[in-house]
């Protein structure tokens, strides 16, 4: 099954404040996003989505059910962590932002 692009647009009208709801990561993606190429918005949406803990997330969803693989696609960017905080679950705003800079 195929998700629309409109999925992620509330992540690119809102700079990702949509969906991190943790201040301190906010505002680490928008220093990333004002410092860099005014397409990094769209190459952060790329990195959180190849990121291998979140593709493993996205091949083991129910691709047959599209509401359930655009809530999963959704929930992705409220896993990314304080930087250099490793856990078990998510993974820090600064591996993304190395990723987003590793596409341009």
């Amino acid at each position: 099954r195929e998700l629309g692009p409109t999925v992620f647009l509330t992540w690119m009208i809102t700079l990702f404040s949509h969906d991190i709801h943790d201040s301190d990561i906010a505002s680490r993606m928008f220093d990333a996003i004002i410092a860099s190429h005014p397409l990094m918005p769209l190459y952060l949406t790329v990195a959180i989505l190849t990121h291998p803990k979140n593709r493993q997330r996205l091949f083991d969803a129910n691709k047959d059910e599209a509401a359930m693989l655009q809530k999963v696609a959704t929930s992705l960017v409220s896993r990314i962590n304080h930087d250099f905080v490793p856990t078990q679950d998510g993974f820090s705003a600064q591996d993304i932002i190395n990723s987003a800079l590793s596409y341009m």
